[in-house]
C-alpha cells in the first residue's frame, strides 16, 4: 500500500526486483487515476482505503499473504487488520508510517510542503525521483485535491496505539533515521507496540528507503519473508507430529 500523495508508481523497483521470487501486487488507491477518482472529501479516508483493500483481497481469492505499506499506507494497513480481521495476513512491513500522527507529528517544514502540494498540482509527488508516471501501460495520476483532503483529515484524527498490542502477525518495522515526514519515533512506537515486530534502522534514509537503499531494503524483506516461511514451516512440522501422536492413542 502506498503513501497518501503517492500511487502504486512509487513500488516500481521493487516490482522489478522482487517479482522472480513473489508474487507482487500494489492496489493503486481511489483519488488516483486510472483507479476510481470519486467527488466529496468524505470519500477518502483510511476506513474507505482499507475497505477497498478487502474488497480487492475477496476478489482475487488470496488466502494467505504480506501485507505490506508505506507512510500512510502503514496507517492502511493497521485499518484493515483493525476493520478486517488478521486471519489472512501471514506477515506485516511497515515502513515510515506512524500509529498516530498528533502524538508523533510531522515536523513544521514537512507539512508545509504537504500543504503547498495541495495548493499546487505540479508539485504533488506521484513517483519516485526521474520515474515517469506513466508505468506498466498505465498513466498514474496525481491525487486528487478531495482526496489529499480527505487523507489528511483521516490521519490526523486515527489512533492505532492502543491496537498495536493486539496485532497477531510477524511484524517487519523498517524506517530511514532521516525521515523528514514522520520522526522515526512514530516507527520505533509501532515495534514497541506490536508483540511479534522488529525495527531496522535504515541508517541513511529519509522518508523513502525503497529509493535511497533499494538494496538493503530488498534484501530486508526477502530476509524477513524466509524467516516467516521457516518458522510457519517449523508450526506446521509440529502440529503434523502432534497429530500423529494423537492418533496413535
Amino acid at each position: 500500500m502506498h503513501g497518501f500523495q503517492g500511487n502504486a508508481g512509487v513500488w516500481r523497483r521493487q516490482f522489478e526486483t522482487l517479482s522472480d521470487r513473489f508474487h507482487t501486487v500494489c492496489l493503486n488507491n481511489r483519488g488516483r487515476a486510472p483507479s476510481e477518482v470519486p467527488e466529496g472529501v468524505e470519500q477518502f479516508n483510511l476506513d474507505h482505503f482499507s475497505a477497498d483493500l478487502d474488497a480487492f483481497v475477496e476478489a482475487q481469492g488470496y488466502d494467505q499473504f504480506c501485507l505490506a505499506g508505506w507512510s500512510m499506507g502503514v496507517s492502511t494497513c493497521l485499518s484493515y487488520l483493525k476493520n478486517h480481521g488478521q486471519e489472512r495476513v501471514n506477515s506485516l512491513i511497515l515502513i515510515d508510517g506512524s500509529p498516530n500522527f498528533q502524538k508523533f507529528p510531522r515536523p513544521p517544514e514537512a507539512q508545509a510542503l504537504i500543504d503547498q502540494a495541495a495548493a499546487d498540482a505540479a508539485g504533488r509527488e506521484i513517483a519516485p525521483p526521474g520515474e515517469t508516471p506513466t508505468i506498466w501501460g498505465e498513466h498514474f495520476s496525481p491525487i486528487s485535491a478531495d482526496c489529499l483532503e480527505g487523507s489528511q483529515n483521516s490521519l490526523r484524527e486515527a489512533d492505532f496505539l492502543p491496537f498495536l498490542l493486539d496485532i497477531a502477525v510477524p511484524t517487519a518495522v523498517f524506517h530511514g533515521r532521516h525521515d523528514e515526514r514522520i520522526p522515526f519515533e512514530a516507527g520505533q512506537a509501532l515495534a514497541d507496540g506490536i508483540p511479534s515486530a522488529a525495527l531496522r534502522n535504515f541508517t541513511i534514509s529519509g522518508h523513502s528507503p525503497m529509493w535511497t537503499e533499494p538494496g538493503r531494503f530488498d534484501r530486508e524483506i526477502s530476509s524477513f519473508l524466509a524467516r516467516v516461511n521457516a518458522r510457519e514451516d517449523r508450526e506446521s512440522y509440529a502440529n503434523r507430529q502432534q497429530n500423529q501422536r494423537y492418533q496413535r492413542r
